[in-house]
């Protein structure tokens, strides 16, 4: 299992993830959890012509794996993630929309700090991290 440093991610891994999307869906849909809106950190435009399997492909190659425990914004059609090498209770998030529209932040992983995750406690944008992964798509 890729990725898994601790008890508490492995926990994560066998008992959040499968089950996140339904509970996602359930929170909102009984308005526990307003539901989420496309996030503030533009980094560009798809390149046109490029669907968003081809952005996949260029992003795995860089490092990219998809995220499954992330709230799905309107219009997204994908989400991955990159651990921080310097930090790896930390991920780089980036996402696509329909529109082409790609959007990424810097923040801690949800299996590291939970709390801080959901508050959105140390979200930043670093544009300069992003630029060269996905120079091939912009």
């Amino acid at each position: 299992m890729r990725n898994i440093r601790t008890v508490p991610q492995l926990l994560v891994r066998i008992f959040v993830r499968p089950l996140f999307p339904f509970f996602q869906w359930l929170a909102v849909f009984l308005k526990i959890v307003k539901a989420p809106e496309r996030g503030p950190h533009v980094l560009g435009k798809v390149r046109g012509g490029l669907s968003a399997e081809e952005v996949e492909e260029v992003l795995k190659k860089e490092g990219f794996f998809q995220n499954r425990i992330a709230y799905t914004e309107p219009g997204q059609v994908l989400s991955m993630r990159c651990l921080d090498k310097e930090d790896p209770d930390c991920q780089y998030h980036i996402r696509v929309f329909s529109d082409g529209e790609i959007r990424g932040h810097h923040e801690t992983t949800p299996a590291d700090h939970p709390h801080k995750h959901i508050k959105q406690i140390e979200l930043t944008h670093k544009p300069e991290k992003f630029a060269p992964w996905i120079k091939e798509i912009v």
